[in-house]
């Protein structure tokens, strides 16, 4: 019986590290991606502090727009999936403990 519940909070703990190493990576991505936003949105405002090279005239902002709406989207993806990730973890780590305490 111990070995049976030291092989399951191994097994726990190795999805739970999987789980945490994937939330890092999407994190560091959603980092990125926020990072990336403002730089462009910086560009479209014209607010931006560094030196921007303005787009040719024969970019067609319409398709400009729709892909910084479609980033948008993504960015509102990866916080849901940051958000189910952590809750994930939570409850496995719940689970683990109330099952090697037996509560």
């Amino acid at each position: 019986l111990s070995m049976s519940a030291a092989n399951e909070i191994e097994d726990v703990t190795l999805n739970e590290n999987t789980l945490l190493f994937h939330l890092k990576n999407v994190e560091h991505h959603s980092i990125k991606f926020a990072d990336t936003m403002r730089q462009l949105q910086e560009m479209h405002d014209g607010s931006s502090v560094e030196q921007v090279k303005l787009p040719e005239p024969d970019v067609n902002t319409d398709i400009l727009e729709h892909q910084i709406g479609q980033l948008k989207e993504v960015e509102e993806q990866l916080k849901h999936e940051v958000d189910g990730l952590q809750k994930h973890v939570q409850a496995s780590s719940k689970n683990a403990i109330l099952h090697h305490y037996k509560v």
